[in-house]
Formats: structure tokens, C-alpha cells, sequence
């Protein structure tokens, strides 16, 4: 991987030496730079002098010719490269460098390109990788370099074989050209501005492909009906949203009524000239997915009634920072003609950067790989697999059920002892549930009906056991006689060593922390509440540890454990010999194993708050999930989505409805309702400041720093609006005669009142004196701090004044880095040319 970071730096040096010459334009600053990646790449002409030669071979070129004229690349690159004559723009698409410059600048950019790329390589990388951070925003025309990692990723879903022949019908700078040109393909790209096909033919050049078919145009008029047998094994596409196609060269590709938005009539074109089993990737805006237009309802109809939609995924939201936040999707198309085909629908959260504008690499939050293994496992017959993006472990899982066994329910459970996580996959009927147990990459079909377990238990109890469980709701004496567990009120509940298992009763074991019973069987009477909630695994308690230093986790594995079976055969799902698992009480499931020597040991798996991952509403046969529980997709059958009206194919359609407000703990509707409500009247309040900014008077107008303006109260102020008010006055700078206002905060107000009520005192009291002599009243500091403390105010009672006087006109609010500060009204705030 290239240092990115360095070779930027080296590259802004070079930058600076175009903006000093008057050359600003990204575009054309990346174009002549493409001349110079072309020159070193296939060692093109006098750079390769020593630098005295070449120096006076330019200045001669100079003086000769009458000014400066940099070589042209075409005559070298036609004979490194014969495959090029055959392309008719050929001319039009080779870089040249701006003659502006002159001999100097030539010479230093040559230079330094060449010092670069000594340095660093390669210079396809480069090109591809380094440059597209120096485009900040998004190019009249809507252009803009589509996101690196989204080109790679977009090519890693489609399957190329040698030979394949690639298109890109709106192909910008050829970043989806160059995705897979280690497979060598054969690339044709169509852009419309000259500038950036020239950097397509430039990128396609670096990346090793001799023969890039770049068509300068529009796609419509060099695809349209006059070539139409030509057919494209894959297509990479992110096309322009929004832009108006005009109706004449829609009707040169299309025999029917086709909308004339820019992404639908490219895609639409894309789809005509994919051959049979070709495959497709388009980058959409949400309205392609459920518009009612022509077009756009066109495209969809075929998609799904044909089988031909195989995955659409929904961007994170800042994936195409900083040029667009429009919501984007990408299709995965296939015309292989499969109907009753299954359609997978993607959201992730993290494409492997940081959000915002200025986004960074971030490795470790990055969904696009899992759903990459997803899509590619789309034809493993396998109900339940392990997804990898890399090595032997397992980050993710698959999962795809047939279309009748639509019951599909995702729950996480946490091993007791070890906090392993594991998952257990439930489908089926109620009456006959099947299931499968995920534990990392080993996954276990668990089904069939319950068969009976013959525990081999110890005979007796090695030592008593004395323990507390429910948090010393209960306690648990485990002995050779008189065993029992009492409650913290005192009650009692027997208990019965017992020399086989008996289906009657309640009956209980004791474990210790590694899963191994310690004792008997033995029945024993079930208190009330215990049954009532159907709970069946009761841990030790445990003291939490006083020490900083010691782990809770290292507390509980030091716990045993009580295990209760309910009345009924001790019965379990059979996995292997001595292999069970079966469900106890509401909470937990258990894992018993049992060897040829009769050992037993049994794992206690929990279901937690919030254990349930995901639960199908009737719609969905699959699922695709993170080692964290997270859902990324969903599988549907294209009935399911011939159903809905409009063939909606926005994924937030598909994810299962999150459970009612009352369960998720969500505000409730009337709540709802009064936030929105609140939010419209700040909303309200705020236009209103920024109508009165509007109408300022201009600055250049007026003297810096403004003046304050005297604006008098009407009527005569009392109380706190008094206090508040004398405080305002003094909340100015002097400059001469003028007066500048000052910000404040409600603090800053207080302040200076308790300081005035100290001067108050101050004045009716003498600190030295402790009695009436010299006619003064007495005093102390306790008396004094009542006095304040009494007659001063809340921050509330201060800030309803201040909001008041920001009402009449008095005061401003500001925010200064963050906070939250007033000042007097100055003459910048008054509107028209002679304030009262």
C-alpha cells in the first residue's frame, strides 16, 4: 500500500507550481500532470536527457519555433502501443501540457513528476488513488471522482474471466475501468467531456490496459440503435443523477416511452447492451428504487419479473463525501432469466471510513467486505454459512431458508462461564421448530423430535454446599441430610436426594463452574415465583470485589450453578452420541455431552436483554449477519416484492419493522408529537433571526467595530428588569467617544449584581466597626452574604429577562466557539437609516 499521506505532500508542492502560474482548475492541473505520468511511465522524450541537454534543447525549441511548445506524446505512445491507431479519438485523448507555463514550469513539474515516481509507484496508483483527494468539491455537471473503495469493492462482486469485455457508459476519470485491470480486460468508456476522458484514457494507460476503447460523446448517440449488436460481458456504472437527457436521443436507443432522467436512460442502456449472462453494476438514487414514472418502473419490472436483480445495497450515508450526500444504492444485476429468484437487500453502516467531509481511513468499521462474502455465496445450497473477508475466521453468517419455512427468528446467547457468544438460528413451525446452533465456524443442525437423556450423575455429594442465588433472595443447603433451600424471609422448601431421575417432580442438580454435576439428582419444591417465571439456571451470587484491580469476569467463573428441570422426562435434540441440547425455562438453553466413561459436562448458554438479533415478519428467508449480532441484509423472494405495488426495491423496505413503542422503550406517540411541535417553534424563531440578518445593512457601510446603539425602555423598569437592565448599560468598551458592546454571559450578569448589592451594603455599613459608633449599623460577612443571597436571582429569572430584552430589540444572543453569549444591540443590528 502507498503512503498516501507522503506522496500528497510532494504532490501539493508540484500543485503549488500550477496556482503560482495562474492554472487553479483541478481538472486541468490533473490533466497536465497525466502528461507527465504518461512521459515517465513509457519514457517518452528528452525528460530523459541529462538536465543541462535538455535544458538547451528547450530553450533552442524556444527560440526557434518562437515560443515554447511541450512535445506531443501521440507519435511515441502510437509506436509504443500500435493498438491505439485504431481509435478514432485517439487525438482528442491524449494529455498535453499547458504552454502557459513555459520553459521553467515545464522543467520544474518534470522534475518533480520524476522524482515522485522514482520515489514512489506505482504511477497507476497514484493517478488512481492520490489525485482524486485533491478534487474538495463536486465539478459543475455533476462530475466528481467516484470513491476508490467503492470502485474496488463494486468490481469484487462481479465474476470476470479472461477476455471480458467491460463498459462504463459515463466512465468520468475511469475508475471503474481501472477496478479490475489486473483481470485484463477489455474496456470501453464513454464520457462527454473531453477533460475527463482524456484522464479515463491516461488511468487506463498507467493500469497496464494497452487498448482502452474511451469514446468521447454522449453514450446514447455512440450506443444508440445504429449499435446495437454491441454486447458488454460486465458493466461498472455510476452515472449522473438528475440531469435532463432530451427526447431525441432517448429515442435512439429506446422503442418505448422511457423517462428522461440521466440515471435511468444510461442504466436503461447499460441493460440493452449487457449480453446474456453478463453481469451489471449501477450506482442509483433512492427515486430509481419505487418511482411511478415510465422508466423507472420499466427497469424494475424487468429486473424482478426476469430473476435479474440479484442485491441492491444501500451506501452509509457519507460514502461519497465530499461530493454528494444523496442517498445512493448499488444494483447487482444478472440476466440469467430466473424467476421465483431470491433478492438480497444491504444496509451498512460503515464502509471502512470515518463520516464527515474529511473522511479518513478507518479499517476496522467496514461492512463492504462481509457483504462482498454475501453476495458471492449467493448460490452455496448450504442453509447456514460462515462468511470470512479474509484468513480462517469467521466474521459473519449466511443464512437462506427455503421460501416455505419463512419463520425466521435470530437469537444471541452468551455462554455462562466464558462469555463465548453464540447464535441459535429457529425456523419451521411452531409445532416442529428446527434450529441451528452457531458457536465461531462451527454451525450444528439441531431437529427432530426430543429424545430421552439418561444421565450418568455422581451418587452422592463429595461436600455440602452452602450457597446463595437471586441475589440472597434464596439460599441453597446441599447436604447429606435435611437439604433444603430457604428463603430470605425464612420459608422452607425440601429437598430429596434421589438415586434416579423422576419425571413427577421438580428436580435439580448442582454443577461447578467447568459444567460438571457435583451431586445427585434431587427433587426438590419449587418456590412459588420461581415457577411462575419459568426460570430454570440460578447462579452463586458473588461478591463484587473491593479492589480496583480484580476482574468482575474472573468473580463469575468462579461460579457454580443450581440447574431445575420442570415435571417430565428429562428430554433433549440429539446431535451425536452423548450430544444434546434442549431449551430450559424461558432464558437458557443446555448443551450436554456425555463420553463413553459416563463423564458429563454440560454448557449453560443465557439469552440476555435484548438477545434477539432478528425475527422475520413473514416476508424475509434469509439473513446476513456480523459476529456482533448486527443485520446487514436480507433475503426476499421476488414474489414478495411483485406484491407491492410500485416493486419497491428501497432495502429499509425489507428489514423487519423494529417492535412496538411500548416494547423498544420509545417515546410514546403524543410525545412524538409534542417534540415535533417544539421543534417547528425554534424552528420558527430561528428563520425569524436570519430574516433580520438578511436585511442588515452591509458592513462595508459601517464603522468597525460597530457602535452601540442607545436604545430607552419604554415605561419605567422595577425589580429584576431594573437590575438587569443598570447591569447592561456597563457591558460596553470605551473607544473615544463611541461606545463598543461587549459580549457577556448570563453569569457575567449575576456577577456584577451581587456586586452591586454588595455596594449597597457597603454603603450603610462599616466592615471595621462591630458597633453603632459614627451613626453606621453593624455588621458581619454572614450578614452581608444573607443580604446578597436574598435580594440577587436565579439563571432562570435572568435568562427569562434577558430573552425579553432580545424581544424588544435590546440585546442579541451570540455563540462564541460553542457558548452561548449576549451584547448590547450595535447599529450592524438596526435596520433602515434612522434608528429610534
Amino acid at each position: 500500500m502507498i503512503n498516501q499521506s507522503e506522496i500528497h505532500n510532494r504532490i501539493n508542492q508540484i500543485w503549488q507550481i500550477f496556482t503560482a502560474a495562474g492554472v487553479t482548475d483541478p481538472i486541468a492541473i490533473i490533466e497536465n500532470l497525466a502528461y507527465f505520468f504518461l512521459r515517465e511511465e513509457f519514457q517518452i522524450g528528452e525528460l530523459y536527457e541529462i538536465s543541462s541537454s535538455r535544458r538547451q534543447l528547450l530553450e533552442s525549441q524556444q527560440s526557434t519555433r518562437g515560443g515554447f511548445m511541450p512535445s506531443d506524446l501521440l507519435p511515441d505512445l502510437m509506436n509504443k502501443l500500435p493498438g491505439l491507431s485504431e481509435f478514432q479519438d485517439i487525438k482528442q485523448l491524449v494529455p498535453q501540457f499547458t504552454s502557459s507555463l513555459g520553459i521553467s514550469g515545464y522543467l520544474q513539474i518534470g522534475d518533480a513528476v520524476h522524482g515522485l515516481l522514482q520515489d514512489y509507484s506505482p504511477a497507476g496508483q497514484i493517478f488512481n488513488e492520490v489525485f482524486p483527494g485533491f478534487l474538495e468539491r463536486m465539478e459543475p455537471g455533476g462530475r466528481y471522482f467516484t470513491p476508490r473503495h467503492l470502485t474496488r469493492w463494486a468490481a469484487s462482486l462481479l465474476e470476470f474471466f479472461p477476455g471480458v469485455r467491460l463498459a462504463d457508459f459515463a466512465c468520468g476519470s475511469g475508475g471503474f475501468l481501472v477496478a479490475a485491470a489486473e483481470k485484463l480486460p477489455q474496456v470501453t468508456g464513454v464520457e462527454i467531456s473531453p477533460n475527463w476522458a482524456r484522464l479515463a484514457f491516461t488511468n487506463c494507460l498507467l493500469h497496464g490496459i494497452q487498448k482502452p476503447d474511451i469514446r468521447i460523446g454522449n453514450s446514447l448517440s455512440i450506443f444508440g440503435k445504429r449499435e446495437k449488436e454491441t454486447q458488454f460481458d460486465c458493466v461498472l456504472m455510476n452515472p449522473p443523477f438528475g440531469a435532463r437527457v432530451d427526447d431525441s436521443l432517448v429515442n435512439l436507443v429506446f422503442d418505448y416511452k422511457m423517462s428522461g432522467r440521466s440515471e435511468t436512460v444510461l442504466t436503461g442502456l447499460a441493460l440493452n447492451r449487457l449480453a446474456e449472462l453478463g453481469q451489471m453494476i449501477v450506482f442509483l438514487p433512492s427515486g430509481s428504487l419505487f418511482a411511478n414514472s415510465g422508466g423507472e418502473q420499466i427497469l424494475r419490472d424487468g429486473w424482478v419479473e426476469n430473476g435479474e436483480l440479484v442485491a441492491v445495497v444501500t451506501l452509509p450515508k457519507d460514502a461519497f463525501q465530499p461530493y454528494s450526500q444523496v442517498a445512493t444504492h448499488a444494483l447487482l444485476i444478472e440476466k440469467t432469466q430466473q424467476p421465483d429468484y431470491i433478492n438480497w437487500f444491504f444496509q451498512p453502516r460503515f464502509d471502512g471510513f470515518t463520516s464527515g467531509r474529511n473522511r479518513q481511513p478507518d479499517p476496522e468499521h467496514n461492512d463492504l467486505p462481509m457483504i462482498t462474502a454475501a453476495i458471492r455465496s449467493r448460490k452455496e445450497n448450504q442453509a447456514v454459512i460462515p462468511l470470512s473477508t479474509g484468513g480462517n475466521a469467521s466474521f459473519g453468517y449466511r443464512v437462506l431458508l427455503p421460501d416455505s419455512d419463512a419463520r425466521l427468528r435470530v437469537d444471541r446467547l452468551i455462554h455462562l462461564i466464558n462469555n463465548d457468544t453464540c447464535f441459535l438460528v429457529s425456523f419451521g413451525s411452531e409445532s416442529n421448530p428446527s434450529f441451528y446452533w452457531i458457536l465461531q465456524a462451527e454451525i450444528l443442525r439441531i431437529e427432530g423430535s426430543p429424545i430421552p437423556i439418561a444421565l450418568s450423575l455422581p451418587d452422592h455429594l463429595d461436600h455440602p454446599i452452602n450457597e446463595t442465588f437471586l441475589s440472597s433472595a434464596f439460599t441453597l443447603k446441599l447436604q447429606t441430610e435435611n437439604s433444603e433451600i430457604i428463603s430470605e424471609r425464612g420459608k422452607r422448601y425440601a429437598i430429596e436426594m434421589l438415586a434416579q431421575w423422576e419425571e413427577t417432580s421438580w428436580m435439580g442438580i448442582v454443577v461447578n463452574p467447568n459444567g460438571v454435576p457435583v451431586s445427585p439428582a434431587f427433587k426438590v419444591d419449587v418456590p412459588d415465583n420461581i415457577e411462575k417465571n419459568n426460570e430454570t439456571v440460578f447462579p452463586w451470587d458473588y461478591d463484587i470485589p473491593l479492589d480496583d484491580n480484580t476482574d468482575i469476569s474472573d468473580a463469575l467463573k468462579g461460579r457454580g450453578c443450581l440447574i431445575l428441570f420442570p415435571p417430565g422426562p428429562l428430554e433433549g435434540m440429539r446431535i451425536a452420541e452423548g450430544d444434546y441440547y434442549l431449551k430450559s425455562g424461558k432464558n437458557h438453553w443446555l448443551h450436554i455431552q456425555q463420553d463413553q466413561n459416563g463423564l458429563i459436562k454440560i454448557d449453560i448458554f443465557v439469552l440476555g436483554d435484548n438477545s434477539v438479533v432478528f425475527e422475520s415478519d413473514g416476508r424475509q428467508c434469509g439473513l446476513v449477519f456480523n459476529r456482533d449480532g448486527e443485520v446487514l441484509g436480507v433475503a426476499i423472494p421476488s414474489h414478495i416484492i411483485q406484491k407491492s405495488g410500485n416493486l419497491d426495491l428501497q432495502p429499509v423496505s425489507y428489514f423487519p419493522r423494529k417492535r412496538e413503542t411500548s416494547e423498544a422503550g420509545l417515546d410514546s406517540p403524543a410525545q412524538i408529537l409534542a417534540d415535533i411541535q417544539k421543534a417547528q417553534l425554534e424552528l420558527t424563531v430561528q428563520l425569524g433571526k436570519l430574516l433580520a440578518l438578511a436585511e442588515m445593512k452591509p458592513a462595508a457601510n459601517e464603522s468597525i467595530p460597530p457602535h452601540q446603539v442607545i436604545i430607552c425602555p419604554m415605561g419605567e423598569l422595577q425589580g429584576i428588569q431594573k437590575a438587569v437592565w443598570d447591569v447592561l448599560q456597563t457591558m460596553v468598551e470605551k473607544h473615544g467617544s463611541e461606545a463598543v458592546p461587549m459580549a457577556f454571559r448570563v453569569s457575567d450578569i449575576d456577577t456584577q449584581i451581587r456586586n452591586n448589592l454588595r455596594d449597597v451594603i457597603m454603603k450603610r455599613v462599616d466592615p471595621d466597626l462591630v458597633d453603632s459608633e459614627m451613626g453606621l449599623e453593624p455588621y458581619t460577612e454572614e450578614d452581608m452574604q444573607n443580604y446578597i443571597t436574598d435580594n440577587s436571582y436565579t439563571e432562570s429569572d435572568l435568562l427569562r429577562v434577558l430573552d425579553l430584552f432580545e424581544r424588544m430589540g435590546a440585546v442579541v444572543r451570540i455563540s462564541i466557539k460553542g457558548s452561548i453569549y449576549y451584547r448590547l444591540v450595535s447599529e450592524r443590528e438596526i435596520v433602515g437609516e434612522n434608528p429610534l
